[in-house]
């Protein structure tokens, strides 16, 4: 079985390099690297093969690590999507008398606007603030159609496509002295492109299958740092990038924007801080509480497992892991200190959204996966 094989909990353990059981839809080699892609499980399919789950299982366990023990690998969103894996095997020299073979996975999904739930879940987490008239983005996506996709003249769910729960494992090493060697020799000479090639190649089998003739729009909810740094491709002296298009990029009203709802029903926003809070922002607000005396050392020490003075020099998005517990706690420690719900509304004034959404017409997406893809 390959939960004896490959394991996630310890960075130490070692993959053995076993061929997949499953044929690959396409095998990519670019220098030394060796791209192989694979469908885990079609659109309202079941997955193809319980080894390709199991690998799907092990790259979402990074949400865990980063974000909260918490989230569900598997939620009723993907019984609707299409998901996708791609292996990356790297053979590297260190010098003529050593080698070290590298593998990790990638993995994203697909989800389909329509079916149930009638959604694609990351687009309902935001809303057009137009200085205080809110929109959701369903509505707003239906306002500025002639923008986004001009050969329409209307839009559903089931015409959406959303790029989500886009993750990876560790390195794997055929043995611990390899793993040694290159932590040693080789770490800051990583190729740091395996991701935006995975995400292009992914993008390249979706945008072939028969339920992509019927997608208008394409949208994903990340970070920018993913978008500019993670997502893109170092090719000789260029930088090759996707073409996405922020969502705030169709608003009219210059003092509108798309942002993150931030209500009683939000409960993922407060829930996943690391995830949907700038954590910049949050450091500093958190830094500005302690000099006012309106929240104690002490108090916060209980909600983060390091240095509480850590976290406020580098904030970390694993740091605020257990940071919503404070959000419930509604305790006074010290008299004058602000409780769970007065930090909650100050999170809300102050702290900016940590992923931005992004909205593409499907066509200048497809095109722009091939045009990137072309040049790797």
């Amino acid at each position: 079985m390959l939960s004896q094989k490959i394991q996630y909990k310890s960075k130490k353990n070692n993959y053995n390099f076993e061929k997949c059981p499953k044929e690959s839809l396409e095998d990519l080699r670019i220098g030394t690297t060796l791209y192989s892609v694979f469908l885990a499980k079609p659109i309202f399919g079941e997955w193809i093969d319980i080894y390709l789950k199991d690998i799907v299982l092990k790259t979402r366990h990074a949400y865990r690590h980063y974000y909260s023990d918490s989230i569900p690998l598997i939620d009723d969103y993907d019984d609707k999507s299409a998901i996708y894996l791609v292996r990356v095997i790297e053979d590297l020299n260190i010098d003529k008398s050593i080698q070290i073979k590298r593998e990790k996975w990638y993995s994203m999904r697909f989800t389909y606007g329509g079916g149930i739930p009638n959604s694609t879940e990351d687009i309902d987490f935001y809303m057009h603030d137009d200085q205080g008239k809110q929109t959701s983005m369903y509505q707003y996506i239906k306002n500025n159609l002639k923008k986004i996709a001009s050969n329409l003249d209307t839009i559903d769910y089931k015409n959406i496509i959303s790029l989500s729960r886009i993750c990876s494992t560790p390195s794997y090493f055929k043995n611990s002295s390899q793993r040694i060697m290159y932590e040693q020799y080789m770490v800051d000479k990583e190729n740091k492109s395996h991701a935006g090639i995975a995400f292009g190649l992914m993008n390249k089998w979706f945008d072939a299958s028969e339920v992509m003739k019927s997608i208008s729009v394409v949208t994903i909810q990340t970070h920018y740092h993913m978008v500019e740094i993670i997502l893109s491709i170092k090719k000789e002296n260029n930088i090759l990038r996707y073409g996405f298009v922020l969502a705030n990029d169709y608003c009219e009203n210059k003092n509108g924007s798309v942002c993150l709802v931030r209500n009683s029903q939000s409960v993922y926003i407060h829930k996943y801080p690391g995830y949907f809070f700038d954590l910049e922002d949050l450091s500093k607000l958190l830094n500005n509480l302690i000099e006012d005396g309106k929240i104690s050392l002490e108090r916060l020490s209980l909600y983060f497992d390091v240095p509480v003075k850590d976290v406020l020099l580098n904030p970390k998005r694993e740091h605020f892991r257990r940071f919503s517990e404070l959000f419930e706690d509604n305790n006074h420690l010290i008299k004058n200190e602000i409780d769970g719900l007065e930090l909650k509304k100050l999170v809300n004034q102050y702290v900016k959204d940590g992923p931005l959404l992004y909205i593409m017409n499907a066509d200048a997406w497809n095109k722009s996966i091939q045009s990137v893809i072309s040049k790797v």
